[in-house]
């Protein structure tokens, strides 16, 4: 069950894809945003996650706590919080520049990195790194929600692997698949472009999310599928958009 918890940032929501962007590549992402999505086990309410983004200058800071409600609350511990910050490339690729996520409860843990482009490293806090892959599209978790809103522009389809950084880890997605879909989430009901990828070495992971251009081309709804769970989160309100 923690591993739900985790799970939850995971697939932190709100990627906002394939829209067309403005001429400058700070200028597609709005200004401000605040998302808050419903997160559910198949049909059980599991509790919410809320994820804010403002501007500073030339770079991105993000917030994102998830809360666990009800059963869930006792069995998964305490709140989740992660921050990040980025920048947007002229290529409109997102470009991490730090990450941290911190635990509360029983469990708790705290870790915090420092992307490293010049070195092709992601630095940790006592002196451990990662090799930042040569191949594909670099985020992490607190990221996701922002990485494809110009995604007509970076190509998408043309991406062999998407490397997302979660706690010490980088996970690895690749067959990425876009399609097109009707869905209705609590606010509203969307049409919408469709995004899947494939963990890599796993064929019972996969991670799908559903973009809706009539919302400025945020996601509405994110769903991770296992061998054994399927895990969605569903937009349920936004603000600044």
């Amino acid at each position: 069950m923690k591993s739900m918890f985790h799970l939850f940032v995971s697939i932190l929501a709100g990627m906002l894809a394939i829209a067309a962007a403005p001429a400058g590549a700070s200028g597609f992402l709005p200004e401000t945003v605040k998302l808050t999505y419903n997160v559910k086990l198949y049909e059980t309410d599991l509790g919410n996650l809320v994820t804010t983004m403002q501007r500073n200058g030339d770079s991105y800071e993000v917030e994102a706590e998830t809360r666990a409600e009800g059963l869930a609350s006792i069995l998964l511990g305490g709140i989740l919080r992660e921050e990040c910050s980025f920048s947007v490339s002229e290529s409109f690729e997102v470009k991490p520049r730090y990450y941290t996520i911190e635990k509360e409860g029983s469990d708790a843990y705290s870790h915090s990195a420092e992307f490293l482009w010049d070195d092709m490293k992601v630095a940790y806090e006592g002196g451990r790194s990662l090799d930042i892959p040569l191949a594909g599209y670099v985020i992490d978790n607190c990221t996701v929600p922002y990485a494809f809103a110009a995604a007509d522009q970076i190509m998408l389809k043309e991406y062999p692997y998407i490397h997302i950084l979660g706690g010490r880890n980088l996970r690895h997605y690749e067959d990425i698949q876009v399609s097109h879909e009707t869905v209705e989430v609590p606010a509203g009901k969307f049409e919408t472009v469709r995004i899947d990828q494939q963990r890599v070495g796993d064929s019972d992971k996969k991670l799908s999310i559903w973009v809706a251009p009539a919302m400025q081309n945020i996601a509405v709804r994110i769903e991770e599928r296992r061998k054994f769970r399927v895990t969605t989160m569903e937009l349920s309100s936004s603000e600044g958009l």
